[in-house]
């Protein structure tokens, strides 16, 4: 009689089972939430004033970039650096994160660049 108790009686009421798997659900959400996106590294200009650079609409990748209508950066602005380009003559440019709006010959949707000379990293 004992026995057939025990196997009728729940071990864990429902009500904690519930609550268990409420917490486990809840913290799974949690766990699988996206990360957020790194950011890109920064750069300082050094220069006391160092033109935009942009690459034209038809150019090739050994074609040097041209100098942007855009105002010159200033010693101490900072950019998101997006990456680093080399022209042929190894004159290093580091690409910003601003747009080449301003320059009706440039590729849509291209960044500016500034040179790598004049930036330094942090």
């Amino acid at each position: 009689m004992a026995l057939e108790r025990l196997r009728l009686r729940p071990l864990i009421p429902r009500a904690a089972l519930c609550a268990v798997a409420f917490v486990f659900a809840g913290s799974a959400a949690y766990a699988q939430s996206p990360s957020p996106a790194p950011q890109p590294p920064q750069i300082t200009v050094m220069c006391t004033s160092t033109p935009f650079y942009y690459y034209p609409r038809m150019s090739t990748p050994t074609d040097p970039p041209t100098r942007s209508t855009v105002a010159p950066a200033t010693a101490g602005q900072r950019f998101a650096s997006l990456g680093m380009r080399t022209t042929l003559q190894s004159v290093q440019y580091v690409e910003v994160d601003l747009k080449a709006n301003l320059d009706l010959d440039a590729m849509p949707g291209s960044n500016l660049y500034l040179l790598r000379n004049c930036t330094n990293p942090g």
